[in-house]
């Protein structure tokens, strides 16, 4: 395809003077030409210009354009050189520049670069126009019998298909002179482009030691002001060679000042006789209406009143003044409860001393009371929660999942319990200890004080008017757990148990059934139920890990240990008929092994348990063994049948 040439406002082809197409080259994006170009000209030859023609709007060959950003330092110059000019020297004295003064390079670009792109832009878009204007439908004249008329005519095609045409025509060109346009005034400008560039530097080197000046002023005004901190008097040598030598000054004024002897023992006792005194009298008097309910067990001596709560804590305080209206003062603390420590660290001692002297300058006593028993309830809490811990790494290890909640610690234990979707936990917190209001008066205890305060969730459910008293005085974790488990071993077997007393078997005392329940020791607690005459079934529940342990260990008992502990079995609901096939199948085990002994052999003799229905009077589960002495008619069977209801002995003939 051929090349198209748009004539532009200025008389030249391609947008631009054919003279700025002559520069000595392009230095960091900037052009440097020759003033003494002449810019009247047209387009010149390849021979007068030294230029290439352009094809397809790029240039086929090199373009007399060099870059400092390329390296390349080809200049091509075509007649005399003119001669130096001012703006010449000014730019000579403007690369002498020091080193100091960095050249800005950044975000430039060579301006060959910038026409190149643009005269491809330009053929691009134009070949794209012209590809959309041949697409588009042709105007056609129809002739009078309706067929179209392809004559060329001299008229002017006025179709609103031409018109379309010639409007997407011109809005190109107009955007196109407009684009270079630019382009000629950016060469236009380029001839001045070095001075400006270079200017463009000096502004950004000033600027830079300016924020360096005063970055310095500001580091040497932080220092002025941290040294402030550093100043020291200067040492008064005179003085201290003086005192040194002779141990006095001459100068400084004798104070007359006699410093008073030691206090005697006598002394001693009389100033703490005393402070008692004036404790009591206050105590007795002045704060006989303020003293707390629990703070009235308090004894006076070697000056100071001692504040006891028992199995909590004990406080000593004092007095600096006479006046009944001054407040009391902390001199001591200690816990009334073990484990606790024995001696308080220097940092509690002074963290209580200010929490204690704020609470009594505030709300005296009263104030003194509520502080030291919540912090008294909170280490006890926090005492709990470490034993926890521990026993949980140790004893009950992968069975307790303990946390330490707001004021509160939680207990879970049996995690390792093979019953899917419930669980078990402990809750030790601190109640308020108000109680609720009656017929609508408030009651006032003046004894009213928070507490510790255990809740019980058993399998996902609350169990409430828990009664387990637990001694705050002498903590004990593993206490406290196992008084818990203990009840929680007490409901499954005594539920088993009196499901098993409603079966005539053990209530016409057929067999015996015992229960041995421990309120402190899960361990001892039992259930024991006859098996046969020899042999008893005892059925405990291991403490730390919640499964059934059944003795004696046999092959049919240890079955049915297997079959309580099963994941998904609910003891309190199911465990009694696994109890009763247990028994069922330790008596058939001890039938057969017996009868074989005495010539009796297990025969069945093919009938049905639905067959047998009709003939019984049974409704529980039951279990049937069929036996045949040797010698007897095949037809002769005695069936044994064992249920919850009692077992019953059959003389059977098919």
């Amino acid at each position: 395809m051929g090349f198209w040439l748009v004539k532009m406002e200025n008389g030249t082809q391609n947008g631009a003077h054919t003279n700025y197409a002559r520069v000595n080259g392009v230095k960091d994006g900037f052009v440097k030409s020759d003033a003494s170009l002449d810019k009247g000209k047209g387009v010149a030859d390849k021979e007068k210009t030294g230029n290439f023609p352009i094809v397809n709007g790029g240039h086929t060959g090199n373009i007399n354009i060099k870059s400092e950003a390329m390296g390349s330092e080809m200049a091509v110059q075509k007649g005399p050189t003119p001669p130096a000019s001012a703006s010449m020297l000014d730019s000579l004295r403007m690369d002498d520049l020091p080193d100091e003064i960095q050249h800005i390079t950044a975000d430039s670009m060579p301006l060959g670069l910038l026409l190149s792109r643009l005269a491809q832009i330009s053929h691009n878009n134009l070949q794209e126009l012209i590809a959309e204007l041949a697409n588009r439908p042709v105007a056609q004249n129809p002739t009078a019998n309706g067929a179209p008329d392809y004559r060329v005519t001299t008229a002017e095609d006025t179709s609103p298909e031409s018109l379309e045409k010639k409007r997407l025509l011109l809005e190109f060109i107009q955007h196109l002179h407009t684009r270079w346009v630019k382009a000629l005034v950016i060469t236009e400008w380029s001839r001045k482009a070095e001075t400006v560039g270079r200017l463009i530097d000096l502004k950004i080197h000033i600027q830079r030691e300016l924020a360096h000046y005063m970055q310095q002023f500001d580091a040497l005004a932080d220092v002025k002001k941290q040294l402030v901190w550093a100043g020291l008097p200067s040492p008064d040598l005179k003085t201290a060679l003086e005192v040194l030598s002779s141990g006095e000054a001459s100068w400084m004024p004798e104070l007359g000042y006699i410093e008073p002897p030691p206090p005697t023992p006598d002394e001693q006792f009389q100033w703490m006789e005393n402070l008692n005194t004036l404790l009591s009298v206050r105590l007795t008097l002045d704060e006989y209406d303020k003293i707390p309910y629990h703070f009235r067990n308090y004894t006076i001596n070697s000056g100071r009143a001692t504040f006891k709560v028992a199995g909590e804590f004990e406080v000593d305080l004092t007095i600096a003044d006479e006046d009944a209206e001054k407040q009391f003062w902390f001199i001591d603390f200690r816990f009334l409860f073990s484990p606790a420590p024995a001696e308080l660290s220097d940092r509690l001692r002074l963290f209580l001393e200010d929490k204690v002297n704020g609470a009594l300058a505030t709300d005296g006593l009263a104030g003194c009371y509520r502080f030291l028993h919540g912090f008294t309830l909170t280490h006890q809490i926090t005492e709990f929660t470490r034993q926890a811990l521990e026993i949980g790494r140790s004893r009950w290890v992968d069975s307790l999942k303990v946390e330490r909640l707001n004021r509160a610690m939680s207990i879970q234990y049996w995690q390792s319990r093979p019953q899917a979707g419930l669980k078990s936990w402990i809750i030790l917190g601190t109640h308020s200890g108000k109680k609720a209001k009656v017929a609508q008066v408030a009651r006032d205890d003046p004894a009213a004080t928070s507490r510790l305060f255990l809740r019980w969730f058993r399998d996902n459910k609350e169990v409430k008017d828990l009664d387990i008293s637990f001694d705050s005085s002498n903590i004990s974790a593993e206490r406290i757990l196992k008084s818990v488990i203990a009840r929680h071993v007490e409901y499954i077997l005594t539920s088993i148990h009196s499901k098993l007393l409603t079966f005539p078997r053990f209530s016409k005392r057929e067999a015996s059934l015992r229960l041995t329940i421990s309120k402190d020791e899960p361990a001892a607690s039992q259930l024991v139920m006859r098996l046969s005459r020899d042999n008893e079934l005892i059925v405990r529940i291991d403490p730390v890990t919640g499964s059934f342990a059944l003795s004696p260990s046999t092959r049919v008992i240890t079955q049915g240990e297997r079959e309580l502990n099963r994941n998904g079995k609910d003891p309190v609901a199911e465990g009694h008929i696994i109890l009763e096939k247990t028994r069922c199948f330790h008596t058939m085990e001890e039938l057969t092994r017996r009868g074989k002994s005495t010539g009796w052999l297990n025969h069945n003799p093919g009938v049905k348990l639905d067959e047998l229905r009709p003939f019984l009077t049974i409704r529980e589960h039951f279990q049937t063994l069929w036996l045949r002495r040797s010698g007897w008619r095949s037809d002769w069977s005695v069936l044994v049948i064992m249920s919850l209801g009692g077992d019953k002995w059959w003389l059977v003939q098919t």
